[in-house]
């Protein structure tokens, strides 16, 4: 549904899978920032930033708690935050957390695995933008 842009469908199923997991394996739970990462992702994708945002501070809290900040999913978060705080023109702090996301995947990962060009990618899209092409040049 939400592939086919069927967000008012799909925002209750999302909410109702959080509900469930949240219930059934408690609120620190890996598959409970899974399920609030998928209903965060929704709503940005609806250009919905500011309800989307504390969500993906949870899913990050739920993470630190559950795998840790080293952990490729961390990174992961970190770097659907940085998304939001980019199109809501927070550019100095998705920087940091797009950076920071890079650093993470690049330790656990290494620096050829396609998280990190992701990660390259995504960063290097935030400095061109600003006009900061010496900064995302390798």
């Amino acid at each position: 549904l939400n592939a086919q842009g069927r967000y008012v469908d799909a925002e209750p199923l999302y909410r109702r899978a959080y509900d469930i997991w949240e219930k059934a394996l408690g609120p620190d739970h890996p598959n409970v920032a899974s399920g609030l990462n998928n209903l965060a992702e929704l709503l940005n994708a609806q250009g919905r930033y500011t309800d989307a945002e504390p969500l993906y501070h949870r899913v990050l809290v739920i993470l630190e708690k559950s795998v840790g900040q080293g952990h490729p999913n961390y990174a992961s978060a970190l770097s659907n935050l940085a998304g939001v705080l980019t199109a809501q023109g927070r550019y100095s702090d998705a920087e940091a957390l797009y950076r920071r996301s890079l650093e993470i995947r690049k330790r656990t990962l290494g620096e050829e695995h396609p998280n990190v060009a992701a990660s390259l990618s995504n960063l290097a899209e935030l400095l061109r933008a600003h006009g900061r092409y010496t900064d995302a040049e390798p």
